[in-house]
C-alpha cells in the first residue's frame, strides 16, 4: 500500500521557487463550515462543540492556484498555502514564512470567512512587519470599498480588487522588484502605486505603529 504523504510533504508541494528566491507566497485562510459558525457559538471565550454537529467540508482555492500556475509560468518563485487542507494555525503558518521568507504574502479572502481571516492575517502582521501583505480573492474583488476602509490597512498594504487577478498580482512583483522589495520605499512611491491597475492603497502610511503598540 503506498503511503500516504506527510502535512511537511504536502506543505512543500506548494512551493516553487526561483534561482532560490520566492517572490510571492499566496495564503488561503481555513473556511470550513465549523470555522466560519465557531464564533457565534463561544460562550465565555470557549468553542461549545456540541452545537456545532457534522459539519465540515473543504473548499478548493482555484483562485490562489491559478495565480500561482501563472506566475510560476512567468519565472517567478512562488508558493500556496491551503490552511484549510492542511489544518494549519497561526504558528505553524508563521514558521513556514520565516523558513521561505516570501517577499510579498498574498492573502486570498472570502467574505464568509473574512473574520476568520483577519485573525491569521494580523499574527502574520505582527511577526512579520516589514513584510509586503496583499489582500485579493472574492470579498476584495466584490467588496472593494469596504475593504478598503482605513481599519483594514492596518494589516493589509495592498487591496486588489481587478477581475484578472494574474497580471495585477504580476505587475505588483514587477514594480515592487525594482524597489529591492523595500517595503517603505514601494509604500511611499504613490507616482508608482498609481500605475498599478486594480489595487487600492492608503496614501498615508502609519508603518503599523499603532497596529505593533497594541
Amino acid at each position: 500500500m503506498k503511503k500516504s504523504p506527510t502535512t511537511e510533504e504536502l506543505i512543500e508541494r506548494g512551493f516553487a521557487s526561483k534561482n532560490g528566491k520566492l517572490e510571492i507566497l499566496f495564503i488561503y485562510p481555513a473556511t470550513t463550515v465549523a470555522s466560519r459558525v465557531a464564533p457565534k457559538l463561544r460562550k465565555n471565550g470557549k468553542l461549545q462543540e456540541e452545537d456545532i454537529g457534522e459539519v465540515g467540508g473543504k473548499t478548493i482555492p482555484l483562485g490562489i492556484a491559478s495565480l500561482a500556475a501563472y506566475l510560476r509560468e512567468k519565472g517567478i518563485g512562488v508558493g500556496v498555502l491551503d490552511c484549510d487542507a492542511l489544518d494549519l494555525e497561526i504558528e505553524k503558518v508563521n514558521e513556514i514564512i520565516e523558513k521561505k521568507d516570501p517577499a510579498i504574502i498574498g492573502f486570498s479572502v472570502t467574505t464568509y470567512g473574512l473574520s476568520t481571516a483577519l485573525e491569521l492575517v494580523k499574527g502574520v502582521r505582527k511577526k512579520f512587519p516589514k513584510k509586503l501583505i496583499v489582500c485579493g480573492g472574492a470579498h476584495a474583488r466584490d467588496a472593494e470599498e469596504k475593504t478598503s476602509e482605513a481599519g483594514f490597512f492596518d494589516i493589509f498594504d495592498i487591496v486588489t480588487y481587478g477581475t484578472d487577478g494574474e497580471p495585477i498580482i504580476q505587475d505588483i512583483i514587477q514594480k515592487y522588484s525594482k524597489k529591492n522589495f523595500d517595503r517603505n520605499s514601494f509604500l511611499e512611491d504613490f507616482a508608482l502605486l498609481e500605475n498599478i491597475k486594480g489595487i487600492v492603497f492608503r496614501k498615508k502610511i502609519l508603518l503599523l505603529k499603532p497596529f505593533l503598540e497594541n
